[in-house]
């Protein structure tokens, strides 16, 4: 078992679910929850572990992570893992929710 595994299981709970009213399902807060009890891991989980599709899916919720967590870190892990994202479309949505979240921190991001 991977420490991973809860990562990978919200996210899979959202794929599964593809046309749901996702925003009032408890997925949303359990990965928002997942994601932001240990920004750290999380960061290690996206850079190691996450697919492009989980990374996609999870961009949903990015938002949220960075309004509770306020992490440049974090952002600037999204910013190069999105660089290796294949399919354009998604590359583009993930992009888009990147830029969103750069009102969310307070401090510059690091190099």
């Amino acid at each position: 078992m991977s420490v991973f595994d809860p990562f990978h299981q919200v996210i899979q709970d959202r794929m599964t679910n593809p046309n749901a009213n996702y925003y009032e399902i408890p997925w949303w807060e359990a990965e928002v929850k997942q994601f932001t009890a240990d920004i750290q891991e999380s960061i290690r989980f996206i850079e190691t572990e996450c697919t492009d599709e989980e990374l996609y899916w999870l961009s949903e919720v990015f938002e949220d992570i960075a309004d509770r967590t306020r992490s440049a870190d974090f952002i600037k892990c999204l910013q190069k893992r999105v660089q290796r994202v294949e399919n354009a479309e998604w590359r583009q949505s993930i992009l888009d929710e990147i830029l969103v979240m750069l009102d969310y921190v307070d401090e510059p991001l690091p190099e």
